[in-house]
């Protein structure tokens, strides 16, 4: 099967888990434990998508960051939804943006021990950017990718118009990401409302999930409670989109 235009947008995501340098501070040992899984939720799920010897797709992860790039932004946020999913279950947040373009790089020398490659073309900057004053689990999207994956002849990044024309593109799955990208009520750009089910999450808690975000009392989220409560929100908005779809 060919692949849509908008399978061909390629794209680079950064990330990085919420309060993790204080809460080193606090509680070190399960920081450490947070990271671990941190590790382990991002190989289960971008893992698949580095398969194969000439993978178009690549991660990279250094202590609380990572680095996620690839040529099909709508394949990208399906994975991105299911991590986010497995680490808001996990009560690890994440705060992270995609923009368009593939990140490559530039590698300038190496030697036993010490590799240089300078990220080309100032993409992970770019989205590191668009963090710039975000409480929470979120995932923001460039509004210039928004554009070049939604239909173009409706408006499904507003609640009025998807609950107007959801059912225009019959084509496109009920749970395919691009169906849960709205304008951001806080921010410039968009985010994608990553809480909602699919084939792989078709039982999602959101009562219960916001319930223990509410309820967190370990000492590594207490410099982090600010980016529960907007978590908490999150949940809500995604939860209003979902029954859009479903009205």
């Amino acid at each position: 099967m060919a692949k849509s235009a908008a399978d061909a947008v390629p794209f680079t995501y950064y990330g990085s888990l919420v309060g993790i340098p204080a809460s080193y501070i606090l509680a070190p040992g399960e920081t450490y434990h947070k990271l671990e899984r941190f590790y382990e939720l991002c190989h289960e799920h971008l893992n698949p998508a580095c398969q194969g010897f000439q993978a178009d797709s690549g991660v990279q992860l250094y202590s609380y960051s990572m680095v996620f790039f690839g040529s099909s932004a709508v394949a990208g946020l399906r994975l991105l939804h299911n991590l986010y999913v497995s680490l808001l279950e996990a009560n690890i947040l994440i705060a992270g943006a995609v923009v368009p373009g593939m990140m490559t790089a530039d590698c300038r020398y190496a030697v036993k021990n010490f590799h240089a490659e300078l990220p080309a073309g100032g993409l992970v900057d770019r989205a590191s950017a668009l963090l710039d004053q975000c409480q929470g689990a979120r995932l923001i999207v460039d509004s210039e990718l928004a554009t070049a994956i939604l239909p173009s002849d409706c408006r499904w990044d507003s609640s009025e118009g998807y609950h107007r024309d959801c059912a225009r593109h019959p084509e496109i799955p009920r749970d395919d990401p691009r169906r849960f990208i709205a304008t951001a009520s806080d921010h410039p750009h968009h985010e994608l409302l990553y809480y909602y089910r699919d084939r792989q999450f078709s039982r999602l808690a959101p009562d219960e999930t916001t319930r223990r975000l509410s309820q967190v009392s370990d000492k590594s989220a207490t410099p982090n409670l600010a980016h529960y409560a907007a978590t908490i929100d999150v949940i809500a908005r995604c939860g209003q989109r979902s029954m859009a779809g479903r009205a």
